[in-house]
């Protein structure tokens, strides 16, 4: 028995430990000037995908972390709560440094809708067992 509870801190402690690695490049990303991004891709709304992925990762740690310890509502409430505040953190930052990038509402929303969707796939997933895995 504590051997298995061991087995499960530890897995606890590398998922919380991606969870905050994973906020750092997302932080990375989004205060990055926009002049250090490639020009030649035009992808029609390309950063609103980039930011619905980065936000649909971090939901994604975060229910692999909470998953067996809390309910489905607290991680989806947490979740985006977090994508809210991440967000809005990265969105302010962007608005008011001076490195080409402006704060946009929409990536705000992105964010949100990346952090939601991660969490309601993940559960749809889990309910079908796939996340015994982890």
């Amino acid at each position: 028995m504590t051997h298995l509870l061991k087995n499960i801190k530890g897995k606890v402690l590398l998922n919380l430990i991606l969870t905050v690695a994973w906020l750092i490049v997302i932080y990375i990303l989004c205060l990055r000037s926009s002049s250090s991004f490639p020009q030649e891709i035009s992808i029609p709304y390309l950063d609103k995908i980039a930011h619905f992925g980065l936000f649909f990762i971090l939901a994604l740690t975060i229910y692999i972390n909470l998953y067996k310890i809390v309910s489905f509502k607290i991680i989806l409430i947490f979740s985006v709560l977090n994508s809210m505040f991440h967000g809005a953190i990265t969105e302010i930052m962007q608005a008011n440094m001076n490195n080409g990038r402006t704060g946009d509402l929409f990536d705000l929303c992105f964010d949100i809708l990346g952090g939601l969707s991660a969490v309601m796939i993940a559960q749809f997933i889990y309910k079908k067992k796939a996340f015994d895995l982890f």
